[in-house]
């Protein structure tokens, strides 16, 4: 079989592997593949196979620039460029390789795959000292807590409701459980606010998200005496099932727990705690033997109806730090942009043209 069969049977090959990497998320756009192979007679599938490479390892590792980066020289047999440039929910990266064995350089391969990535959930930026996502409300408010709206806690700043929830008959609800407690606090510039920002899906896919990126795996329901995360150098640390914080646990960045939390000690945490009802147990607890406090921002959320219980023997705060909101958003930016959440949505091959290296 000649030269440029196995070419022609080489790229077919390819080609079917990659577009089978299809996204299938309701959530981006969809994009027609327009597929074109009409190599040059010169191109080799070597050349095929180190971008298919060189691809697949943007995909892997993730970008945050629009960049070019080169590999290879002319002195090897194979070199090029490959530009990627951001848009949105989809990147596009162009290739194109040649050849330095002729006389001149032949551009032997020349792509553009467009790189899809998931919708990221909601930003923080808004987001209050509590925030209650889906058929969630508070049946229990047991001890002292300060839900903190304003700036850093301080009055007349910038701020955020004290509480938000998706349905005004829980805000209702939530009113009375408070009042009803005597010596909780609704602070800010509003108190319980019907805000639809978050549901339940965006929060549940949010905590998938953490759980592929997390810096750190809590393995066990103890975890005593830790350190998770700081402002210079900010995680994510991910707990699948309830979590008993023992002893002096402090963190900055984002706390994902699958369950329930139970602080038995000094808890401060700069930045987002995330608690996931499960399914088998709609209801959700916020105990503490102490005084925790949450800078930044709680978001609860259960697939059905149920409830977030506070039980504290101690004075908790939950006060909006915008600051910290920030640290959380950047690593959930970084994951979502990373390569666990891009696909290959569509290819586009075309024949090689000699490659004026100057221009665009």
């Amino acid at each position: 079989m000649g030269r440029m069969s196995l070419l022609v049977v080489a790229s077919i090959i390819i080609f079917s592997s990659m577009t089978f990497m299809s996204i299938q998320n309701t959530n981006q756009r969809s994009v027609e593949s327009n597929s074109k192979y009409a190599l040059k007679s010169e191109s080799h599938s070597n050349a095929e196979n180190l971008v298919e490479q060189l691809v697949q390892d943007y995909i892997r590792t993730g970008v945050t620039d629009k960049l070019v980066k080169n590999f290879g020289d002319p002195s090897q047999e194979i070199y090029g460029e490959m530009e990627l440039i951001e848009g949105g929910d989809q990147d596009t990266i162009k290739v194109v390789a040649r050849d330095s064995t002729y006389s001149e350089d032949y551009t032997v391969v020349e792509k553009a795959f467009v790189i899809g990535r998931e919708a990221g959930p909601p930003p923080l930026d808004q987001a209050s000292p509590l925030g209650l996502a889906g058929p969630l409300g508070i049946s229990l408010v047991n001890g002292s807590v300060d839900f903190n709206g304003w700036n850093r806690g301080i009055p007349n700043t910038d701020g955020v409701p004290a509480i938000t929830v998706q349905d005004q008959e829980d805000a209702e609800q939530i009113r009375n459980t408070i009042d009803n407690a005597g010596s909780s606090r609704l602070i800010g510039p509003q108190d319980v606010a019907v805000d639809n920002t978050f549901e339940y899906e965006d929060l549940n896919g949010l905590s998938t998200l953490l759980q592929k990126n997390a810096d750190s795996s809590i393995p066990e329901f103890n975890a005593g005496n830790q350190v998770w995360g700081t402002e210079d150098n900010p995680q994510i640390t991910y707990r699948d099932g309830d979590l008993r914080a023992n002893g002096n646990v402090n963190g900055c960045g984002i706390l994902a727990v699958n369950g329930s939390i139970d602080v038995r000690g000094a808890f401060e945490w700069n930045g987002l705690v995330l608690m996931i009802g499960e399914e088998e147990n709609n209801d959700i607890t916020l105990s503490a033997k102490g005084a925790p406090a949450i800078n930044g921002s709680l978001l609860a959320t259960t697939p059905d109806e149920g409830d977030l219980n506070i039980d504290t023997r101690g004075a908790v705060s939950l006060t909006r730090f915008p600051e910290y909101l920030q640290i959380a958003q950047d690593l959930i930016d970084d994951a979502n942009n990373g390569g666990n959440e891009k696909e290959i949505v569509s290819i586009d091959w075309s024949s090689g043209e000699d490659y004026d290296r100057n221009s665009d």
